[in-house]
């Protein structure tokens, strides 16, 4: 950021950071903070600045992740003309309260279990907190028989389980 790169926030693993934006809003949030924190603590100064704020990390998961694949002109932010992409968030969910700063308490307090509805394109694809026209079951069947493919594809035996964590 300091070189003029506004970086972007999206997932492409879900193995390392969770498969949701909020858990890789407050990754990117904290560890350049704790960075920045932990070298003034060294100086023998008290890091009371804040060199990244919410904000800044809300618009890398949003404008800034469509300007990263090329779309900001039809993604990234409300505005007239724009896809109508929506995530309502819950904010009487007991982690959300009290809201005093909304763009806050989304990157620092919403979570997969406080979206209850979201609309793609103005079109609803979840609905008080559940999935519109998703058979659920059918998708832990079918990404458990692709990952169990994958694993013999890859060589491994059946039965591996992956060492603790």
């Amino acid at each position: 950021m300091k070189a003029g790169v506004v970086p972007n926030i999206g997932v492409d693993t879900c193995i390392a950071v969770g498969g949701d934006q909020f858990t890789a809003m407050r990754f990117a949030l904290g560890v350049p903070r704790s960075q920045h924190n932990g070298a003034q603590l060294e100086a023998g100064e008290n890091p009371w600045d804040l060199q990244l704020s919410a904000r800044d990390v809300l618009g890398m998961a949003t404008i800034e992740g469509a300007r990263a694949l090329g779309q900001a002109d039809r993604l990234g932010s409300l505005t007239p003309g724009k896809q109508a992409d929506l995530v309502l968030i819950n904010t009487a969910d007991v982690s959300m309260t009290p809201v005093l700063d909304p763009v806050a308490a989304v990157v620092h307090h919403a979570g997969r279990s406080t979206v209850s509805d979201v609309f793609v394109a103005g079109n609803r694809v979840k609905k008080d907190g559940r999935l519109v026209g998703v058979d659920v079951a059918e998708l832990h069947r079918s990404a458990s028989a692709a990952a169990q493919g994958i694993l013999a594809r890859s060589g491994v035996q059946a039965g591996w389980k992956p060492p603790a964590a």
